[in-house]
């Protein structure tokens, strides 16, 4: 008998721990889809790329913390899927800024070019460097101001030309627009 009555303690025990378990689950799954409705707000009002990444990073972080603790059950499914959703969003974001970066370089450098070109009608650019670019943001403004070294060779004489050419744009985050100034300082 007593065998019986263990088993059952056993047995009801262990459907305690299940129907725990399981209660702890939906509250904690509760609280991740809290936490990612925040993030999703978050990223709806914000234009800045590196906030809305780092609110990338926590909604990934609130998730796998979520997974580690969980590891069966349909909200576990619904986790590793958001997880996926999240991930590809960071990763969207992180090629959107990247892409103005590359935009606005590439604009910079024809900026340089043209402003050099003028500068030396009769010449040729043989060599451009761009050294490190000072970065700053105003708001939801990242600007970058760069000084390029540039060589030419005059076409008819064969004259050297050295030039520094100092360049400004920004990035619009809000608009995801880049722009240049066309305010160009050169030196020689």
């Amino acid at each position: 008998m007593n065998v019986k009555f263990a088993s059952k303690f056993f047995l009801s025990l262990s459907i305690c721990i299940i129907l725990i378990s399981c209660n702890n689950q939906e509250k904690e799954y509760s609280n991740l889809q809290n936490i990612i409705s925040a993030c999703e707000k978050e990223i709806q009002a914000n234009p800045d790329y590196d906030s809305r990444i780092q609110v990338c990073n926590n909604a990934i972080n609130s998730i796998n913390k979520f997974l580690q603790d969980f590891s069966s059950g349909q909200q576990v499914d619904l986790a590793r899927i958001s997880l996926q959703s999240w991930e590809t969003k960071k990763e969207d974001l992180t090629n959107k800024i990247n892409d103005l970066h590359h935009r606005l370089n590439n604009l910079l450098e024809s900026k340089v070019k043209e402003a050099a070109s003028k500068k030396h009608v009769f010449s040729n650019i043989t060599k451009i460097e761009a050294p490190k670019p000072t970065i700053n943001k105003q708001g939801y403004k990242i600007i970058v101001n760069n000084t390029y070294q540039i060589r030419m060779e005059g076409i008819l004489l064969g004259r050297i030309s050295k030039l520094s050419v100092h360049v400004t744009g920004w990035i619009d985050q809000e608009k995801d627009e880049v722009h240049v100034s066309n305010d160009v300082k050169i030196e020689e």
